[in-house]
């Protein structure tokens, strides 16, 4: 069976029961010139897909016909060889399966690695050792009280400056009072830290001048040449991925001055995803931050690479979930965050535990062998399948009987079978007798001839006086094609109001005019767009948030999973994503979101809502 609906998909399988199916399924019943697993692996080799994607029709819906793909040309083996073929490539791609499965196993192996060396790390095993060879260094709790008077003095001098800026001179020392102490940490059900460790709050660690803050809530458009504006989406393994940073304007900027980075500030993820974590760098000074971040700064006592590494162990990243709040969107609050207790080590272990860690962690190399090898799997699949069609994967036989004699004889049977008797005449048909007919032309679309289409059935007077019910019309066209159209609408087009974009749509989608059936129909697929985040509103205009795939955050991609996989059944990593790229509108898979979804599959497997074997997955009850 063959796929001719977006031929690109390659979509071809042999079935193992009997069954009826769709118009869109083109079936090619078994044929003693040709094995059905040649013909499969022939359906499936990248030439193919390439000739039909050419020749389909149709923007929205693309199609091939069974005519145009009968035009493929092809070099027919003989049928000993066939079966040499068939074995031959499926021995090669059982070893491929293999090696892509291990492939696939091992970023799982690193975030569990990565994992278990930062739960080492701040409990202090990691550098027993060089405690053991450093037994006479200061203790965390004195460098403490540095940090909590170096603070205190920040402050100090920032309220007098901001008194002395407004032409006042304090008489007393009274003011000073206004400081808000640390409240002291409950370390009752803490886990015991190595003894010259001490518990702290981030707050009191973090600077008193440039406080903890949110950024931008209302970015507005995109400006070419405005300020670069950090969202949750950009940070990636530890970094701000800078290559695709949005742009606001810079009045915007300016009204969101305080949440402006200079280099050296940690950035959280505190909206939807949360716990994202990045040290920003000095190249991205004078950027601003997304809503949905929180910047912190550091004290310069403490190292930065020491808090974000803190910040990712399982303890926290379990305790930043668990503290945040559900509303529209889960969050996490300031307040919250401000109170999250971190381990404090004497300055030079803390130095030697980022060494440690950095190094442990560096698996950017095994990250690229990773994706280079997998790249390099796919591309020696196709090469078989090209190469074994052009008859260079299996050895000829000269005994076996050229493909040409059996073709010939297969050619003279069917000349022989349609010479056995005449066929059947046509049946004269009865003259049709006039009936009392309504006709039903409700809002309908016109058909492709440019004629109207038309329902004629026999009617009482009750009957034709009654209004026609209003259908769908889009009743009989797949949620994800119309899905499709709306992301398509947004393409280049920015804000909307809902008018402009309900007509693109119908655009879109092969209609000319707005008619009320059809408008009614465009709205209720709007509110699935907006609840698949395809759009947004804002005020009266709607807009694209999505334009691209990892404007996605994990916890909503986590929801989509569920949405695109079946209780009690399996599916492979390719299937689910093609599945969820239709379900968001998006026409086919990007290198882009197969390394995105890398690591939402890796998450949704962290929490127990898929579970895998190999490059199988399925929805956990």
């Amino acid at each position: 069976m063959y796929g001719k609906l977006r031929p690109y998909l390659n979509k071809v399988c042999v079935p193992e029961f009997d069954g009826v199916c769709s118009t869109d399924i083109l079936v090619f019943p078994p044929s003693t010139a040709i094995e059905n697993r040649f013909l499969l692996l022939l359906l499936s080799q990248p030439r193919l897909v390439t000739f039909a994607h050419e020749r389909s029709s149709g923007i929205n819906l693309p199609r091939i016909g069974a005519d145009e793909l009968g035009e493929f040309a092809f070099d027919l083996p003989p049928l000993p060889e066939q079966r040499r073929i068939v074995a031959a490539i499926e021995a090669l791609q059982e070893r491929s399966r293999r090696a892509r499965e291990a492939l696939e196993s091992i970023p799982p192996m690193l975030e569990q690695f990565r994992q278990s060396v930062l739960a080492s790390a701040f409990r202090g095993d990691l550098t027993a050792d060089w405690r053991a060879a450093h037994p006479d260094v200061e203790p965390a709790s004195e460098l403490l009280k540095r940090i909590r008077a170096e603070r205190r003095r920040q402050w100090e001098e920032a309220e007098l400056a901001k008194m002395q800026a407004k032409g006042k001179t304090p008489k007393d020392d009274k003011w000073k009072e206004k400081y808000q102490e640390p409240e002291p940490v409950d370390t009752s059900e803490l886990p015991e830290l190595p003894r010259e460790w001490c518990w702290a709050a981030l707050g009191e660690l973090l600077s008193a001048v440039s406080p903890l803050c949110y950024g931008v809530v209302q970015p507005g458009d995109e400006t070419h040449h405005g300020v670069r504006l950090i969202r949750v989406c950009d940070i990636q393994d530890g970094r701000v991925n800078a290559t695709a940073l949005r742009r606001i304007s810079e009045a915007i900027d300016e009204q969101y001055a305080r949440s402006r980075v200079r280099g050296s500030e940690i950035l959280l993820s505190v909206v939807g995803t949360i716990g994202r974590v990045a040290v920003v760098t000095s190249g991205l000074a004078g950027a601003n931050i997304a809503r949905a971040i929180a910047r912190l700064t550091p004290l310069e006592h403490i190292p930065k690479r020491w808090l974000m590494h803190c910040l990712n162990t399982p303890r926290l990243q379990d305790w930043l979930v668990r503290g945040s709040r559900e509303v529209a969107r889960k969050t996490l609050n300031l307040g919250v965050l401000e109170r999250a207790v971190i381990p404090v080590a004497p300055t030079m272990e803390m130095a030697e535990t980022v060494r440690l860690v950095d190094g442990l962690l560096a698996d950017d190399a095994i990250k690229m062998l990773v994706g280079e090898s997998s790249s390099c799997l796919q591309e020696l699949d196709q090469s078989i399948l090209a190469k074994a069609f052009r008859g260079e994967l299996v050895p000829q036989n000269p005994n076996d009987e050229p493909a040409s004699v059996l073709l010939e004889r297969i050619r003279a049977e069917r000349e022989a079978a349609a010479g056995k008797g005449k066929p059947a005449g046509r049946r004269k048909r009865a003259p049709r007798q006039s009936q009392p007919a309504t006709e039903d032309t409700t809002d309908e679309p016109a058909s492709p001839n440019g004629r109207r289409l038309t329902q004629r059935r026999s009617a009482t007077p009750r009957e034709a006086s009654a209004p026609a019910p209003t259908r769908d019309p889009l009743a009989e066209t797949p949620t994800d094609d119309i899905m499709a159209a709306f992301r398509k609408a947004c393409w280049g087009a920015g804000d909307q109001t809902e008018d402009q974009l309900l007509r693109a749509v119908a655009g879109q989608l092969g209609y000319q005019r707005v008619r009320q059936d059809l408008r009614a129909s465009l709205q209720k697929h709007l509110r699935t767009a907006i609840r698949r985040r395809i759009l947004e509103r804002d005020g009266d205009t709607l807009r694209c948030p999505t334009l691209i795939f990892r404007n996605y955050d994990d916890d909503f991609l986590l929801q989509a999973l569920r949405r695109v996989m079946a209780k009690n059944r399996e599916y492979t990593r390719d299937d689910v994503l093609h599945n969820l790229a239709l379900h968001l509108g998006y026409s086919h898979v990007t290198d882009a979101m197969r390394e995105r979804m890398r690591s939402v599959f890796r998450l949704a497997i962290r929490a127990g809502v898929v579970g895998y074997r190999g490059t199988v997955v399925w929805v956990e009850s």
